[in-house]
């Protein structure tokens, strides 16, 4: 395989399309080496999900609930599928701090000054804060039914945090009004109102899920010798936790070679972004995967196992580059009038090639949901 310039680098833009996107493409293969090709998937969103690859395996993060598990509702008065996400959980531009790079640990649900706020599921209210970013929130927690498993540990319980709030009332208004009282809460009981409290500058509810501890991971490294310092960073997607699994795994829409790079441009649905995973193997002439370093992973994004990030640090894994530098999140705005205009939630994956061995003729491209529905295409270098 033709070599040129080194760049050891894969990048994610995370975004929403500004025109729409073709349903249907066709298979195209261009000029190899370095020059410019353009590789089109004929996979549309309606094609059955193609069986999980043997040569992939599956996500390390992905996360068992309990059978008996009930979805958790919404924080107010709609359905999921009546809301447009204002944000959704991973990658992001920060629109309130002038469009940083943000990994965000939660969901944003936009809505009306004074709405009301939901426990989106029974437990106790744990605590009630307000902080200069997240400005008045309750924090409730929740029992598992059986043990979860999550990095590397089994946990008995689950926390949910709603933040930006105009007011408590309720449950939440009796801890704030005697903290450590962690009155019960029924699920749908009203806790507040929504507002846009903190550093927002629109009301909305930000939601988060934390498996284990209550504790962030800002919390966790300021103080580390707190009971609820566990090492890791608990938030996971809260649609895991709030929408059942419909099936549909990522699209892989387009597969766009320029040099040493390949671009992929992978879709969910704009109501239900629930993209987490892009793994790549390299193949032989044979069609026989090649190990690197005794993986046959030759490249890795997890945004609940925060595989391709640095987990350990919350400056570093806003920066959205992995420890070793070789790979990048390059976020886009997100908007929610595009969502509006074009139904898709669109994933761009920039890979670079350089590093691959020469005799690796082929990529295995693998793009996996949070529940783990992933799609599988092959990609001639």
């Amino acid at each position: 395989m033709t070599r040129c310039i080194k760049k050891n680098l894969l990048s994610i833009s995370l975004t929403l399309p500004l025109g729409l996107i073709a349903a249907g493409l066709l298979w195209q293969v261009g000029a190899t080496g370095c020059g410019n090709s353009t590789i089109s998937n004929p996979n549309t969103e309606n094609n059955p999900n193609p069986t999980v690859s043997d040569i992939i395996p599956s996500a390390a993060g992905l996360i068992a609930l309990p059978n008996d598990f009930t979805l958790l509702g919404t924080s107010v008065e709609r359905d999921l599928s009546a809301i447009t996400l204002s944000s959704t959980f991973g990658p992001r531009l920060k629109s309130s701090e002038q469009f940083r790079n943000d990994f965000h640990r939660g969901i944003d649900l936009p809505g009306n000054l004074g709405d009301k706020v939901l426990a989106m599921a029974a437990g106790n209210i744990d605590k009630i804060d307000t902080t200069t970013e997240g400005g008045l929130s309750v924090r409730i927690k929740h029992p598992f039914s059986s043990p979860v498993q999550f990095q590397g540990k089994s946990h008995t319980h689950y926390y949910t945090l709603i933040t930006h709030l105009d007011s408590v009332t309720g449950p939440a208004l009796a801890e704030q009004n005697q903290p450590d009282l962690e009155p019960a809460v029924a699920a749908g009981e009203q806790i507040g109102t929504l507002g846009q409290s903190g550093s927002t500058t629109f009301n909305h509810n930000h939601i988060e899920v934390r498996i284990g501890t209550p504790c962030s991971l800002e919390f966790q490294k300021a103080n580390p010798e707190s009971s609820c310092a566990q090492g890791f960073d608990p938030h996971v997607h809260p649609l895991l936790f709030m929408q059942a699994d419909d099936g549909l795994a990522p699209a892989i829409e387009e597969v766009v070679r320029n040099g040493n790079v390949l671009r992929i441009r992978i879709t969910t649905n704009a109501q239900l972004p629930d993209f987490n995973r892009l793994a790549c193997a390299l193949l032989d002439s044979n069609g026989d995967p090649i190990s690197i370093n005794g993986d046959v992973v030759f490249k890795e994004i997890d945004i609940n196992a925060r595989i391709g990030y640095q987990p350990g640090d919350i400056d570093t894994l806003d920066t959205l580059i992995s420890s070793d530098g070789s790979i990048e999140t390059i976020p886009a705005v997100f908007s929610q009038q595009t969502y509006i205009d074009n139904g898709k939630y669109l994933i761009h994956v920039e890979i670079d090639l350089s590093d691959a061995p020469a005799e690796a003729t082929s990529l295995l491209i693998h793009a996996e949901d949070i529940w783990g529905n992933s799609r599988q295409i092959t990609s001639t270098l």
